[in-house]
């Protein structure tokens, strides 16, 4: 068997270790320690040293992956978001709120007053406010269901994201 010197990586002591060694215990300070080959040299490294440097990798590791699933978390809300947007009369686009619900109110209260109006004057005229009022009406049923789904989808969003802040504070 053939042998070779090395030394303690804690107190420096001369170890002989077999070629074939992996693990050697010194026997000056009872030390645990791997022995490490390269392709020049050998030499020893403290278990509790790659205990404490595994664990440390292991935590940034698990930063890096909590990281990486936030960053996809908000990439794809910003995608899922724009499925949601509303394109206004002047082309420009925004989230749904209750103003597209409020405004569908006002406009089937302006058709319910043509109605009555024009029914009084000109009955034929009365069929354009019960017209309005139903274009109203599914304008208003449609804002509310994309308001919904819109306020559901971010509630989904934030709950993960939440929950991946708080599994990440629990790593730490």
């Amino acid at each position: 068997m053939q042998l070779e010197t090395l030394n303690c990586n804690n107190c420096g002591a001369p170890l002989e270790v077999a070629a074939t060694s992996n693990f050697v215990t010194c026997n000056h300070c009872s030390t645990r320690l791997a022995v490490r080959r390269t392709e020049s040299s050998a030499f020893t490294e403290q278990l509790e040293d790659i205990g404490a440097k595994q664990d440390e990798m292991l935590n940034r590791l698990k930063r890096i992956e909590r990281q990486t699933q936030l960053s996809d978390l908000d990439r794809e809300w910003e995608s899922k978001k724009a499925e949601f947007m509303v394109t206004n009369k002047h082309g420009k686009t925004h989230l749904p709120s209750h103003a597209g619900i409020v405004m569908s109110g006002f406009v089937a209260l302006f058709g319910l007053f043509w109605t009555i109006m024009a029914g009084s004057i000109f009955p034929p005229m009365a069929l354009f406010g019960i017209l309005f009022m139903g274009v109203a009406i599914y304008s208003g049923i449609s804002s509310y269901r994309r308001l919904q789904a819109y306020e559901d989808a971010s509630t989904r969003y934030q709950s993960q994201k939440r929950q991946l802040n708080y599994d990440r504070t629990d790593d730490a």
